[in-house]
């Protein structure tokens, strides 16, 4: 359901195309003269592609052909499936059920309406997080069409993927490259475009999103904190107790056409008679005992989908972290027994569970003597200070680390607040408390080398 950890589509391009030492203070922006920032990988180093030196300021060169990926062919015939099921199911609890056997036959109308009320209640709440996953698109190239009109009646809006704003800098900390120089990304058409903190590049889309969980192939689309993760976990939610409900006065039913077509299949021909034994839902049928059993299956699979998903976030984690960090865990293991080569060593590196931040000395408490930190005399650039934290330490909790009650703020920041939703440009927001903490490694890593 989810796509595989992504390559690495920021690295810094190889040692032969750096144009600069590296330096552990930046100007803001991270753009010194001749910054290695500036040249890459056309592509990213894991296509094949031919190294290529370029600038931002180059026209970007056409996308080169994407290759096969098995969730594009999932994302095309899962949502098919799910639709002509859905139609079966209503078909067999509404208009066969409900209305031929319990109104007609029956003569309750009340059992009815008590039945498909709550029904249509929870199939209309799903149908409507299903459509805003589905529908997501991004606001700044809205669709065209019936599907573009139902994209903004219905769907979510992608978080904008700024890399303009981001290259034109901003005044707090944010994510960078080792050497302070910005994360870019050179897959498909992103041609070097500045990301923000917790900004992953979708292969199977094309493209960079703004928390990037996993690509779903049952609503071919991305799912993304905050813009379609809500719908997605709702979603997963509804689907067990809308499938019971449902399904609860079929079981019978299903199971004695399951037995009577055992039988028919075991027996004499001559017992096909019985084939019309039954009054309810009229003659026994596969198609009955097959939806009951599809929807059990359904309804599992979303069950396990959205516990393991809010176990997840109330880590404050996303699928693409846990992956990236189970390859880290398995190339690790593979290379512990021999000597590692080149390309598992860079391997490693990429998929690192560590995240560098460039901290703007001006955050920095003065010392004694000192008016303030940061800019000098005629200096126009803000000098910053790159650390790095482990993402085992809570890089991404509300709070520093784990703690009594921490769980419960980062659910509720993924799932109710709404802070999630107004991450500036692409810049993924960060707690007070990890804030804090990124400043004080910052300010005594300064302190040490100005000694």
């Amino acid at each position: 359901m989810s796509s595989a950890p992504e390559p690495s589509c920021c690295a810094t391009p190889p040692a032969a195309l750096r144009l600069r030492p590296t330096r552990r203070t930046v100007a803001a922006g991270g753009q010194e003269a001749g910054s290695a920032a500036e040249a890459g990988r056309v592509g990213g180093p894991d296509d094949g592609a031919a190294d290529t030196l370029r600038t931002p300021s180059q026209p970007s060169r056409a996308a080169t052909k994407r290759r096969f990926r098995i969730n594009r062919l999932l994302g095309r015939i899962v949502p098919l499936i799910i639709l002509v099921y859905v139609g079966y199911t209503y078909q067999l609890v509404v208009f066969r059920y409900n209305y031929g056997h319990v109104c007609k036959v029956l003569g309750r109308p009340g059992l009815s309406a008590a039945h498909l009320l709550p029904a249509h209640i929870g199939f209309l709440a799903a149908v409507r997080s299903y459509l805003r996953v589905f529908l997501a698109h991004s606001s700044t190239s809205p669709r065209r069409g019936l599907r573009g009109r139902l994209a903004r009646l219905c769907g979510s809006s992608f978080e904008p993927h700024d890399g303009l704003r981001l290259e034109r800098g901003q005044e707090g900390i944010r994510a960078c490259q080792p050497d302070g120089s910005p994360l870019r990304c050179w897959r498909d058409a992103c041609n070097g475009s500045i990301r923000g903190a917790r900004t992953r590049h979708c292969g199977d889309c094309g493209t960079c999103r703004v928390g990037f969980d996993h690509h779903c192939a049952w609503f071919d689309n991305d799912v993304t904190a905050p813009a379609t993760l809500r719908p997605f976990v709702h979603f997963l939610v509804l689907i067990p107790p809308l499938v019971a409900w449902a399904f609860a006065p079929l079981l019978p039913v299903a199971w004695r056409h399951a037995r009577a077509i055992w039988r028919m299949a075991r027996q004499d021909p001559e017992i096909a008679s019985r084939w019309h034994g039954t009054t309810l839902l009229d003659r026994p049928s596969p198609r009955i005992p097959f939806l009951v059993a599809f929807g059990v299956v359904f309804s599992s699979i979303a069950a396990i989908l959205a516990t393991s998903t809010l176990r997840q976030l109330s880590r404050g984690e996303l699928t693409i972290d846990v992956e990236r960090r189970k390859a880290h865990r398995r190339l690790l293991s593979s290379t512990s027994a021999a000597e590692p080569t080149d390309e598992s060593r860079r391997r490693l590196d990429v998929l690192e569970p560590r995240v560098h931040f460039s901290v703007p000395v001006s955050l920095f408490s003065p010392g004694d003597g000192e008016r303030s930190i940061g800019r000098g005399e005629g200096e126009d650039e803000q000098k910053r200070e790159v650390v790095s934290i482990r993402l085992d330490e809570g890089v991404w909790r509300r709070r520093a680390g784990p703690g009594r009650g921490d769980w419960i703020e980062n659910l509720c920041f993924f799932l109710w607040d709404d802070d999630a939703e107004t991450s500036m440009a692409g810049q993924w927001p960060l707690s007070d408390k990890v804030h804090h903490e990124l400043v004080r490694r910052a300010e005594a890593q300064y302190r040490q080398r100005q000694k």
